[in-house]
């Protein structure tokens, strides 16, 4: 019983992953205003019922999969508030089952309901997966969330320089 909700979980969780990663004009929008563009800020966590949780080093691959873009990476501060931040987590639920999630949040007050998430989640559901392929799964989501930031700012930079260049004409 408990392998069929995992499956069913998986197809579910498969299908709405797949059809809708993208953030939407508004997200792309909060999130510029929320971030600077050369810098994104990241938190993660590890669940500790996790069989890899001392071997998986999330702040460290974060970190150096938003440097590989050419953005530099801030650790997130518990009290930063009004700041977009990356966050991923990995959860182990029961043996050898795995979820990965990847979103974008902003903290907007000091209570934990305060936090708004933007855009779709990116999810993995992993079965009896190595280490490596669950770094692996990790290193793919976090370019996928870093490429998304990107292009919102250069959406915006273009943006910004047509309505200069409307402007002086």
């Amino acid at each position: 019983m408990k392998y069929l909700i995992v499956v069913l979980m998986a197809v579910l969780c498969w299908t709405t992953a797949s059809f809708a990663q993208k953030l939407g004009p508004v997200g792309k929008q909060m999130l510029r205003e929320y971030s600077t563009k050369g810098e994104l800020t990241y938190w993660s966590s590890v669940d500790t019922e996790c069989p890899f949780y001392s071997d998986l080093n999330l702040n460290q691959i974060i970190q150096e999969r938003i440097l590989k873009q050419n953005i530099r990476p801030a650790f997130h501060k518990n009290k930063q508030l009004r700041k977009a931040r990356i966050y991923v987590k990995v959860h182990c639920y029961f043996k050898d089952f795995t979820v990965i999630t990847a979103d974008f949040e902003i903290q907007l007050g000091y209570d934990l309901a305060d936090q708004v998430r933007l855009g779709y989640s990116s999810e993995v559901f992993l079965l009896n997966h190595p280490i490596r392929k669950i770094r692996l799964d990790v290193e793919s989501m976090i370019d996928e969330k870093v490429t998304e930031f990107a292009e919102a700012h250069l959406e915006g930079a273009v943006a910004r320089q047509s309505t200069l260049s409307s402007e002086r004409q």
